[in-house]
């Protein structure tokens, strides 16, 4: 899972912003959110340090899931392939390779 998951993440940013890229505005607006690190079954069996990081710094399923109907729901035009997190367009927090 290591190398898996920033590889599927990465593919998930070329992706969404190829889509968003060849389906008109007005139609839909595609945008990728992050919900940040929630405390679910993912990583279980990451170990004791998973363990900890999840107890430190994960968020509620609940609190995740808000900013998943944000984007759904609340994000304009400027979302149109973008990076969201927290409820905001933060397209600065992607490397140069994804933008």
């Amino acid at each position: 899972m290591g190398e898996q998951y920033p590889l599927s993440k990465l593919l998930e940013v070329l992706l969404v912003q190829e889509l968003a890229g060849r389906v008109r505005r007005s139609e839909v607006i595609i945008n990728m959110m992050n919900p940040g690190l929630c405390n679910i079954q993912l990583g279980k069996e990451g170990g004791l340090r998973m363990k900890l990081m999840k107890m430190v710094l994960a968020r509620s399923i609940e609190v995740g899931s808000r900013t998943l109907v944000a984007g759904a729901t609340a994000a304009g035009l400027e979302s149109d392939g973008a990076y969201m997190t927290d409820k905001n367009v933060e397209n600065t927090a992607l490397s140069l390779f994804g933008c």
